[in-house]
């Protein structure tokens, strides 16, 4: 009967839904095991009854924020980039499910579409007190992540190598790809959001996630929280004219940085003493490119970056998919929806997103709430132009829930 009741966000059934859900997104744990005990039908089963679950019983759409309106522009992204991919593309390898070919762009939203649709719900169903709660879940379901996974690299120091590929021998924990993107994009929450007085829990979290970014040897997402954590101090500065300043001269200077030769010397230097090999590669690969404008190796994602843009120039309308096979290896999402559907497609998805991000500025409390979700947007955006999110839905999953978990329910927004 509890499933017929009218859920205030306080049912054991929705905290364990909660649970549930970032489990298998940050942990990565349960899916595996569905996947041994009832293979990928049973895996996703689990997580599309999860799903049905957010959408029709879990909390209670709040009056200013109804859940399915956002949806719309989804709709018609998933539309657009399911038909092109599906039906069109033809280069790309299968994944056979029911004796069903699936298209392996189309399948990577076989995980994300529900993860996607549970985040939002989650954030736009859910009060108060039960934000709270789902706060102090994630910090330790985060902790009880990172933490095994420290003592684990500390003790065998060669899986740091391995971490990037996802090859090492403890997957299920920190090495997942999908877990250290997703600590990025909740990055500036961790340092620059005033939440309450148990400061403990904001420092050792900040520390463990660094030491996590550091030890995966993922190269992107350094990048990544150091850009996030660098944007939201600037934007936390209240004087306009000297925050205009402060972009101003960091610009100027990572021009002469680049140009001065500067930076060529920084990355030999990296690349000579850092203890993980896969970051010591792309610091050299990196330091080829500004000498010389190629990087030496094929694979490595700068190259794939011009392809996928000369998808785009190419058909940048209608897409490539509907004029030629062409393989999509540009390791960037919205430059493959874009290059492979078209504009359509692209816009249905940046729509649906900022529809999500206007609708969390209602939790903002603060001028650092406010910089917090703009950083956090940004590296989102950093990680969707060099990355493929649609295999790692953990990264937006935190990016919707993070402002509902770490600012509070209170409706007031905050010009910035």
């Amino acid at each position: 009967m509890i499933f017929y009741s009218k859920f205030k966000g306080k049912t054991v059934a929705d905290r364990a839904a909660v649970l549930f859900l970032l489990i298998y997104c940050l942990l990565n744990v349960l899916s595996h095991t569905i996947v041994q005990l009832a293979g990928g039908v049973g895996n996703i089963s689990a997580i599309y009854i999860l799903t049905f679950y957010f959408v029709f019983f879990y909390g209670v759409e709040t009056e200013n924020r109804k859940v399915r309106i956002h949806f719309i522009s989804f709709a018609v992204f998933l539309a657009v980039y399911v038909i092109c991919m599906q039906f069109i593309y033809r280069k790309a390898g299968f994944y056979t499910v029911f004796g069903l070919n699936f298209e392996t762009h189309v399948w990577n939203l076989v995980s994300f579409v529900p993860v996607t649709v549970c985040a939002v719900c989650m954030a736009l169903k859910t009060d108060g007190k039960q934000a709270l709660w789902i706060r102090r879940v994630l910090i330790f379901v985060l902790l009880a992540t990172i933490v095994p996974s420290m003592f684990m690299l500390a003790r065998y120091p060669g899986l740091a190598k391995q971490t990037a590929t996802g090859r090492g021998k403890y997957v299920p924990f920190l090495i997942n790809y999908a877990v250290v993107y997703g600590l990025a994009v909740i990055l500036p929450y961790f340092f620059l959001v005033n939440r309450d007085r148990r400061k403990i829990w904001q420092y050792a979290m900040g520390i463990l996630v660094f030491a996590c970014i550091c030890f995966s040897s993922f190269f992107i997402a350094i990048v990544a929280a150091v850009f996030g954590v660098l944007v939201c101090l600037v934007l936390k500065v209240k004087n306009v004219l000297l925050r205009r300043s402060l972009i101003l001269l960091a610009l100027i200077c990572a021009a002469v940085f680049v140009f001065s030769g500067a930076a060529y010397n920084v990355l030999i230097f990296v690349a000579a003493r850092v203890p993980s090999k896969l970051i010591a590669a792309r610091a050299s690969q990196l330091a080829l490119f500004l000498r010389t404008g190629s990087t030496g190796d094929a694979t490595v994602r700068i190259d794939m970056y011009r392809r996928a843009l000369r998808l785009v120039a190419r058909h940048p309308v209608m897409g490539s998919v509907i004029w030629e096979d062409v393989q999509l290896s540009g390791h960037s999402e919205f430059l493959d929806v874009w290059g492979g559907s078209g504009i359509v497609a692209l816009l249905g998805l940046i729509f649906f997103f900022a529809s999500l991000y206007k609708a969390n500025t209602g939790f903002l409390k603060t001028a650092g709430h406010s910089a917090a979700l703009k950083a956090s947007t940004l590296v989102l955006l950093f990680v969707s132009l060099t990355n493929p999110v649609f295999s790692s839905p953990a990264i937006c999953l935190l990016w919707i829930i993070a402002p509902m978990v770490f600012t509070g329910s209170e409706t007031e927004s905050v010009a910035s």
